[in-house]
């Protein structure tokens, strides 16, 4: 999702696969293949005498009949013994052979090459195919199907109702030079055969027929096609619907115009997507399903318009494989001609847009696997067409990460982020002592820190503020409108397009040391009226809207820990799918983008030394996570921002989407930061309900995790209690556990979302980090009888979808929760 792509799978079935979608049995016990030879080999059969149908082929074809098998061309697809080999002909019938009776192929010089009917002739055929589309630009391929399914086919097609005309100035990019008289069509799920349960029920292939054959025939090829993309200079994520194109008769010609949509009506999405497809196609697949006798003419655009073009005969029951992005081509059919049409894309670039169109198929319920298995589809909200989507991320904490890519990189080798204070910072040692309770000094001397010049350097330009008005503001400030205005920019937000745009934008922050360093006169400008006003938490939460000229609600949020997670809560109030069953309340309006932001940094000892005082930081500079060896938590830096929008059904741009968020507080417990359990679960429990989740659904959970010997056996109790039954059903799988403050140290205002932005992360690659120095349970978490995996190494999720939810605890007692659903979009589960 963040620039990497999927160019398809290069191996084979491990069955034969016939072309109108059928896969042929194994061949019984007795007729086991005894050698590899010769299968995959071309052949001409010289048997004059007619064959009744083999046993395969009354499999594949109950109505079998006798055919006569002199000079018919085929491919060896089995070995049957030393003496006899089983060929499927390029008209989809098998057939029994003695091999005395078949000969080599003579293939003669025109550069065709043949659909591989088998495993192992399907790497001469991409060697085949790479060498012609990369010498000629184009390569001519003999498939094969049966008569049948394409006389079907044919019948289909002319019986269909959907025929259409592009607008004139689109039709050449689909149709050719020369598009008059010709209609298309483009194929939809409802042109899929239903599934033949039955046939699956008994472990057999489903039959498929028609247009639908003749898609799957056309995926098939575009799959192989797409495996081979890298060899001819790009990678390729996807294929487009399949296009059928006929000829028409001047009559119904002249009323498809009259019934296309006059120019005016165009709209920008429409033209956004024409321009992106016409940059995007790079590879056209041609399939001759019915009918002979038309050409193919090739203009290489190299060449110029008048240059003459390649002219390849029409013939049925082939395919043209060809350089769309290098060559135009005039199609001139034969009456009633059948031809289907399909384009391999090349993959989309970091901050394309465009294709949203889900007849070119990139639309997410429009791609399709090899299998014709659909994308996962998203949960949807209640009763509601709409969802809140997480569309863009951006972090820079300790590791040296300044990028989603980085934090996922540094989670996955199980990055140690912490160190002991530099020097660019403060002289730690004048606040350092090993002996607890020494007054003025602490007992810890790391921190997860950024690095200097992450914190330092600032492009005050960009945001129109001179070197004197940057000087006067909080380094966390000024940070954090770099990584919101980053990650407002990966969504596909200029500062052009910002202005006047309605937007939630909720900042996790507090005043930072900084501030009153400055005003007296340690660092910085000294006292000065300006930095008292520019350093406040309103000025924080109007600082970008007013930059930029956006509208919309904005805040900062306070409640310790939990503080940036309840900022993504509150962001969410505003952005919550309409329901139609819910009355709208006058007083909130609902908002379609926003962001959600938490910012932290240290700047002197002092607080730091506090928390010694009240041991609540680690003797051992790390959280230490699970391990029993916790005795409390090690402080972190970090900025990070999510942007969120509200998307009505599947959106290419999401990365994942936000299911259900609550926020509640403990009340009276047994002090003001002891943890409370049972409001821990009720906090758990509102937001599964709100996404409509069982609790049993979520697969990887990202724990608060603090690393304290108290509050991790309550949070790890109070997930037990919401997670491991769901009326009376007891989880089978176990549910992964991690927690990034292993890796990074505890971000506090920053915390929350960068539980959530690791939640996003998991789900695009389906798995969840190790923790970091987990290596002896603590002996007062409870998971005797717990179906749980406190994740030591990188752990697979098992599927390519699913839940994940993060919990974030203030300690102070407020509490907040956020669940997410996402696909993989990256890593060995990729479903892109």
């Amino acid at each position: 999702p963040f620039g990497s792509s999927h160019a398809g799978s290069t191996g084979w079935p491990a069955r034969v696969r016939q072309m109108d979608g059928a896969d042929l049995e194994p061949a019984p016990a007795e007729l086991a293949t005894l050698s590899g030879d010769g299968v995959g080999d071309l052949v001409i059969i010289g048997d004059g005498a007619p064959k009744e149908p083999c046993q395969e082929e009354l499999e594949a074809n109950p109505r079998a009949a006798r055919v006569a098998l002199d000079g018919v061309k085929g491919q060896v697809v089995q070995q049957l013994d030393a003496e006899q080999v089983l060929v499927q002909t390029f008209d989809g019938v098998f057939a029994r052979l003695p091999a005395s009776h078949v000969r080599e192929l003579d293939r003669g010089d025109d550069g065709r090459a043949f659909y591989p009917a088998s495993g192992l002739r399907a790497p001469t055929f991409a060697v085949e195919l790479v060498d012609a589309l990369s010498d000629k630009g184009y390569c001519v391929v003999q498939m094969t199907s049966r008569p049948a399914m394409r006389k079907m086919a044919a019948e289909e097609a002319e019986d269909e109702s959907r025929w259409e005309r592009p607008m004139p100035d689109f039709e050449c990019a689909f149709m050719g030079r020369n598009p008059e008289g010709k209609r298309i069509a483009w194929l939809g799920d409802d042109t899929l055969a239903p599934p033949d349960v039955a046939a699956l029920e008994n472990g057999e292939a489903p039959q498929v027929v028609g247009l639908a054959a003749a898609d799957r025939l056309v995926a098939d090829l575009a799959e192989l096609v797409m495996a081979e993309t890298p060899l001819v200079g790009f990678v390729s994520s996807t294929r487009s619907a399949a296009m059928v194109q006929m000829p028409c008769s001047p009559e119904e010609e002249a009323e498809a115009l009259q019934a296309q949509r006059a120019p005016g009506s165009v709209t920008s999405q429409d033209l956004m997507n024409h321009l992106a497809f016409c940059r995007r196609r790079k590879i056209c697949l041609m399939y001759f399903v019915r009918g002979s006798g038309g050409t193919l003419t090739l203009h290489p655009s190299a060449d110029g318009d008048e240059a003459e073009g390649i002219t390849i005969p029409c013939e049925e029951n082939t395919a043209v494989v060809f350089r769309h992005d290098l060559m135009d081509y005039t199609l001139a059919p034969a009456p009633m001609q059948v031809t289907l049409q399909a384009w391999v894309l090349r993959a989309r670039l970091e901050g394309e847009i465009g294709l949203e169109d889900e007849r070119l198929g990139v639309a997410l319920d429009r791609l399709r696997d090899s299998k014709g298995t659909a994308i996962p589809a998203s949960p949807a909200y209640a009763n509601s067409t709409e969802t809140v989507d997480v569309t863009s991320l951006n972090s820079r904490i300790s590791c040296g990460v300044g990028a989603p890519e980085g934090y996922w990189a540094a989670l996955i080798a199980g990055t140690d982020g912490c160190k002991a204070v530099p020097l660019s910072r403060w002289d730690h040692d004048h606040y350092y002592s090993d002996v607890p309770g020494m007054p003025g000094k602490g007992y810890v001397r790391h921190f997860g820190f950024l690095d200097i010049n992450q914190l330092a350097e600032f492009d005050n330009a960009f945001f129109g503020m001179t070197s004197e008005h940057a000087a006067k503001i909080d380094p966390c400030q000024r940070v954090g409108m770099e990584v919101a205005y980053e990650t407002l920019y990966r969504g596909g937000w200029t500062k052009e397009t910002l202005k006047g745009t309605s937007m939630v934008g909720m900042y996790a922050y507090v005043q930072s040391e900084w501030t009153g360093s400055a005003r007296s006169g340690i660092f910085g400008p000294g006292p000065d009226g300006q930095l008292i006003s520019e350093n406040t938490e309103g000025a924080c939460a109007s600082r970008m809207h007013y930059l930029f000229g956006m509208t919309g609600p904005v805040s900062t949020v306070d409640t310790a820990c939990s503080s940036s997670l309840t900022a993504t809560a509150l962001m969410h109030s505003y952005m919550r799918p309409t329901r139609p069953d819910f009355a709208k309340i006058s007083m909130r309006t609902q908002v379609r983008y926003g962001f959600a932001a938490g910012l932290n940094a240290y700047f002197d000892p002092f607080y730091t030394i506090g928390l010694c005082g009240a041991s609540m930081l680690t003797h051992n500079g790390r959280c230490f996570t699970f391990d029993g060896s916790a005795d409390g938590f090690v402080r972190g830096e970090g900025f990070s921002c999510m942007h969120y929008r509200v998307s009505e059904g599947e959106d290419i741009s999401r990365l994942a989407m936000l299911c259900g968020t609550c926020m509640n507080q403990d009340g009276k417990s047994a002090s003001l930061t002891a943890p409370h359990g049972p409001s821990q679960q009720e906090c758990i429990r509102h937001s599964l309900r709100e996404a409509n989740i069982k609790s049993l659904d979520i697969q990887i959970q990202e724990l608060h995790g603090t690393g304290t010997p108290l509050g991790d056996p309550i949070e790890v109790g109070a997930l037990r209690a919401t997670m491991m039954a769901f009326q009376g059903t007891v989880r089978e799988f176990p549910l992964a556990k991690s927690s990034s403050k292993s890796n990074i140290g505890h971000t506090e205002m920053n915390a929350g979302i960068c539980g959530i932005l690791k939640c996003v992360l998991m789900s695009v690659y389906c798995a969840a980090p190790g923790n970091c120095h987990l290596r002896l349970l603590n002996p007062h978490i409870d998971s005797v009888g717990y179906p749980v995996i406190f994740t030591s190494e990188c752990a697979d999720q098992g599927k390519n979808q699913g839940f994940h939810g993060v919990s974030s605890f203030g300690f102070g007692g407020s509490n907040a929760r956020g669940d997410i659903w996402g696909r993989a979009q990256a890593g060995p589960r990729n479903t892109q």
